[in-house]
C-alpha cells in the first residue's frame, strides 16, 4: 500500500510532470523526489530495468475502472 505522499507523487509522474514540476506541486525538494520516487519503486518491487513512468502508466491503464 502506498502512502498519500506517493500516491500524490505516482498520480504527477503518471501524467508526465518532470522532478521539478513535481518538487515545485508538492512543495519538496528536488533531492526529495529523487528519493520519493527511489522509495516508490522499492515499494512496488521494482528494479532497474523497469521504467518506474512505464510501470505506473501501464498499471492506471489497465486500473482505470476502479481508479
Amino acid at each position: 500500500m502506498l502512502t498519500a505522499g506517493q500516491l500524490k507523487m505516482a498520480s504527477m509522474i503518471i501524467i508526465g510532470a518532470d522532478n521539478r514540476l513535481i518538487a515545485r506541486t508538492l512543495n519538496i525538494s528536488a533531492e526529495s523526489v529523487w528519493k520519493g520516487r527511489y522509495r516508490l519503486r522499492q515499494r512496488l518491487g521494482l528494479d532497474n530495468s523497469v521504467k518506474l513512468e512505464d510501470y505506473l502508466r501501464d498499471y492506471a491503464r489497465s486500473h482505470r475502472s476502479r481508479l
